[in-house]
């Protein structure tokens, strides 16, 4: 499965804005539930929210996330505004996919200061 950072993005947004109730697939109702899993997971994994994973080996993983941490709070604030998350994607075109959480975060930081 590839990452999608529009996924990403729109799961810190939700996070954010849940108040700490947590936030699961079942957030997502007109989205695959694994496809959304696993981008919980990527979050929770990548240190952007703290959360729970449920499940173990040949079950299905599913996640509960509850808050930002602080490097969760930083990314999203370089990439909240729309007119820069379309720069930022325009930036990467088709490679997005493949730019590290890092590349993302300076070349929205980049715009910010513009």
């Amino acid at each position: 499965m590839k990452r999608d950072m529009d996924i990403i993005r729109t799961i810190l947004l939700r996070i954010e804005e849940s108040e700490n109730d947590g936030v699961t697939a079942r957030d997502f109702p007109d989205s695959d539930p694994k496809l959304i899993n696993y981008h919980l997971g990527l979050v929770r994994e990548s240190g952007l929210a703290n959360g729970k994973r449920y499940g173990s080996d040949g079950e299905a993983l599913s996640y509960e996330l509850f808050e930002l941490t602080g490097e969760g709070h930083d990314f999203l604030d370089s990439i909240r505004r729309d007119n820069i998350w379309h720069k930022v994607k325009k930036k990467f075109v088709d490679d997005l996919v493949d730019a590290p959480l890092a590349v993302i975060k300076s070349a929205a930081m980049f715009f910010l200061r513009q």
